[in-house]
């Protein structure tokens, strides 16, 4: 077509040796309205021609949580300028694309494969010259299989309790119970969940939700006399089990009654004479073996009553101070309950004892 142009004297000759080196011209012949021959040259910018797209690596495991690192590296071939890329991505039970990563002129794309469901991913790219208007020039795509992940489990549980016994104590703040758990191996990281059951109920309480913390620290403060069970379910970050673990494991607390022994109680002096006016001073001692500290309370009863009266309240104090005026003639009772400072007994009392003093 050149050359006929030429040959027609329509296109000088230095201008058929550029239009002859140049493979992006497009020429066209239109006749001027005037009669004589005109050339109109349009000349179409070449952009980029080409697209390809790789990924490494081509296969990962499905994972909930730290997926793989898929690298999606991109090249263009036959652009004039520089080529810019944009990235896209495609489940393959899906026809829509998502856009991951705008124009620019990083041929690379980061994806991690958190969650992305067993099957296969497509990752593609659009590139095109930084000069051209259109959306792309060129178009490639690859794809990643993401396989079923095997079973994530735990093995080899274990939990242990320091300490393993305490004394049972109503009072809020009692013995603090550090309950460990160990686990021998799991596919990727364990989650621990406490749980706890005194030996007298067959239900677990939950008392401390999953995490990644292989600790558990019990206030025994209330708990009754016997054995308190301390429980963990051990299951792998990725488990899938129904049951909601992979593994359990539990170990004995022993609650220890708090309680006093038999006390004793010695008066000073054994015995007094009868007096209205000026009695005598009777300091009684109280004295007792518990588990902890004990509390006395002391009581006094003539011999001619059943009844004893309270004459003195729970207290550290060991000794009551009886002033015997007006005690008739006969024995006088002096009286001591004695509890744990941390005694449950529903009797108000671990241990009782009483001294006869003769009023003379």
């Amino acid at each position: 077509m050149i050359k006929r142009l030429r040959s027609r004297g329509l296109i000088p000759a230095a201008i058929v040796t550029v239009l002859l080196g140049a493979a992006a011209i497009a020429p066209s012949a239109l006749a001027s309205t005037s009669g004589g021959a005109s050339l109109h040259i349009f000349l179409t910018t070449a952009y980029c021609g080409g697209a390809g797209i790789t990924a490494v690596p081509t296969t990962v495991v499905y994972s909930t949580s730290g997926g793989t690192h898929v690298i999606a590296t991109a090249t263009a071939s036959g652009c004039p300028s520089s080529p810019r890329y944009e990235f896209w991505l495609r489940v393959s039970t899906s026809s829509t694309w998502q856009l991951v990563q705008a124009y620019s002129t990083t041929a690379t794309y980061d994806w991690n494969t958190t969650g992305a469901a067993v099957g296969t991913v497509y990752l593609g790219v659009h590139v095109k010259d930084a000069t051209s208007p259109a959306a792309y020039d060129a178009v490639a795509s690859t794809p990643v299989t993401v396989t079923a992940a095997p079973p994530s489990v735990c093995s080899g549980p274990g939990i242990t309790a320091a300490p393993t016994s305490v004394n049972a104590d109503p009072n809020p703040g009692g013995t603090h119970v550090i309950a460990t758990a160990t686990i021998t191996t799991c596919t990727t990281t364990p989650r621990y969940e406490f749980w706890i059951r005194p030996a007298s109920v067959s239900t677990w309480q939950l008392v401390q939700a999953y995490s990644a913390l292989a600790t558990y620290n019990w206030d025994s403060s209330g708990a009754l006399p016997g054995v308190v069970y301390l429980g963990v379910h051990i299951k792998d970050a990725n488990s899938t089990s129904s049951a909601g673990y992979d593994v359990v494991a539990s170990t004995p607390v022993t609650v220890y009654a708090s309680v006093c022994g038999v006390p004793t109680i010695t008066p000073v002096p054994t015995t007094v004479v009868h007096s209205n006016t000026s009695g005598t001073h009777v300091i009684a001692t109280a004295a007792a073996t518990c588990t902890n500290s004990p509390l006395f309370e002391f009581w006094i009863r003539p011999a001619s009553s059943s009844t004893w009266q309270l004459v003195q309240a729970y207290s550290a104090v060991a000794t009551y101070n009886w002033n015997s005026t007006g005690a008739a003639i006969g024995t006088v009772y002096l009286g001591v309950h004695v509890k744990d400072v941390n005694s449950t007994s529903s009797a108000g009392y671990d241990n009782v004892a009483s001294v006869g003093v003769p009023v003379t």
